[in-house]
C-alpha cells in the first residue's frame, strides 16, 4: 500500500509502498516499506490501499484475518490478470474469507476478487486479479505467499 496520499496523478512520482493487512506489516512496521514509481492513468485509483478506509479496529481485524488467509495457502499459480490461490478450507471459514475480502476490497479497490468453493469439501480458491501491473502488487503484498 502507499502510505498517504498520491499527489499528481498522472504525473511521474514515487511512493512509500506497505504491505497492510498481513504479518508484521501495517504502516508504521519498520520491515515493509519500499519505493516504487507511481504513475496512474487519471481514471484508475493507484495501486495503494486507502489508510483512510478502515477504522483502527478494522484495521486490527484485517491485519489477523489476514494471518488466517495466509497459512490456510496451499498453493498459487499465475493466471493471466492476477493469482489463484488454493487454500485449505478446513483451516479458514468462509465467513472470515469474505470478512477479509470485504476489507481488502474497501482499501485496495483495484483488486478483483473471485472466491470458488469445491464441492464435497473439496479445495476453496481465491482469485486476486486486477488490471497490468497488478502482479507486481500482489507479490509484494503478499510476500509469504510466494516462499
Amino acid at each position: 500500500m502507499i502510505r498517504g496520499d498520491v499527489q499528481g496523478r498522472g504525473e511521474r512520482d514515487t511512493a512509500e509502498v506497505c504491505r497492510g493487512g498481513l504479518p508484521g506489516s501495517k504502516c508504521g512496521l519498520p520491515r515493509c516499506t519500499f519505493s516504487v514509481p507511481a504513475m496512474i492513468p487519471r481514471d484508475e485509483t493507484p495501486f495503494a490501499c486507502n489508510l483512510t478506509a478502515l477504522s483502527p479496529a478494522e484495521r486490527a481485524e484485517h491485519h489477523r484475518l489476514g494471518a488466517i488467509v495466509l497459512e490456510a495457502i496451499r498453493s498459487r499459480r499465475e493466471i493471466a490478470d492476477g493469482y489463484a490461490f488454493e487454500l485449505e478450507g478446513s483451516r479458514v471459514a468462509i465467513g472470515d474469507l469474505a470478512a477479509w475480502a470485504g476489507f481488502e476490497r474497501r482499501c485496495c479497490p483495484f483488486f478483483g476478487f473471485q472466491l470458488e468453493f469445491g464441492s464435497e469439501g473439496g479445495p476453496v480458491t481465491l482469485r486476486l486479479t486486477g488490471r497490468a501491473g497488478v502482479k507486481d502488487f500482489i507479490r509484494s503484498e503478499f510476500e509469504r505467499a510466494f516462499r
